[in-house]
């Protein structure tokens, strides 16, 4: 019984020092921006609950600990209960931190498309131009997911004037589309988005329209698939 009991300790001391780890190695993100009052990859959508388990589980394995410890006679059932209800915290807090949480639908992600694995730095960066060159009104989450291919709860609002990645705003005053395509041929679509035909070309436009709005307005397929015919790529602009 002593040797059960020392093994159980053990165990549980091991838990808590792997909740500890699991809780920042999962969370970092919440405790940069928390600690520096700077952006980051944290997302309050899905990883609030996260956090929420997380801590949860560490404090049950906590209490466990400091019970079992304080215990002076205790039975071979209740180890074994105990052992039980650590297998199963040790569990949940292993499912929640590295299965993802979102339901799979046809709605969530695009098919035809292969997004590029863009790291944070590089959707930083972009992020901060949109927003310094007046060409978007988002947040950075948002862009974050659009980057990765999954659709929005809530739109990006698309205000550029200037088009492609020139300096002046247009001509004619109106909002154009030429820096979307630019940005997702140069960033976020692998091998690009030059010459798309028929499904993958039509999945590309209702992405868009499905995650941007221009200004306020709803943008219609065949202004947006006429742009489209019109754009020619920045990098081959002479």
């Amino acid at each position: 019984m002593d040797n059960f009991f020392k093994i159980l300790i053990s165990i549980l001391i091991l838990n808590l020092i792997i909740h500890l780890a699991i809780l920042f190695y999962k969370n970092y993100a919440f405790v940069i921006e928390y600690i520096t009052c700077t952006k980051s990859t944290w997302n309050p959508k899905k990883d609030r609950f996260r956090l929420f388990m997380s801590m949860l589980s560490f404090v049950a394995t906590f209490i466990f600990t400091y019970d079992l410890l304080k215990s002076t006679e205790l039975s071979l059932w209740d180890l074994i209960i105990y052992l039980i209800l650590i297998f199963i915290i040790q569990f949940v807090t292993i499912y929640v931190n590295f299965f993802p949480l979102e339901k799979k639908g046809k709605d969530k992600k695009t098919s035809l498309l292969e997004f590029n694995k863009t790291s944070d730095d590089e959707v930083s960066n972009i992020y901060e131009f949109l927003v310094k060159d007046k060409r978007a009104i988002l947040d950075f989450n948002s862009l974050i997911e659009i980057s990765r291919g999954n659709n929005l709860e809530k739109k990006i609002k698309w205000i550029d004037l200037k088009g492609m990645k020139s300096t002046a705003d247009s001509r004619s005053g109106q909002i154009t589309y030429g820096y979307i395509f630019d940005l997702f041929h140069e960033n976020f679509i692998k091998d690009g988005i030059i010459r798309l035909r028929k499904d993958k070309r039509k999945e590309f436009i209702n992405f868009i329209i499905k995650n941007f709005s221009k200004n306020d307005q709803q943008i219609s397929f065949e202004s947006l698939n006429k742009s489209y015919n019109d754009w020619i790529p920045y990098k081959h602009i002479e």
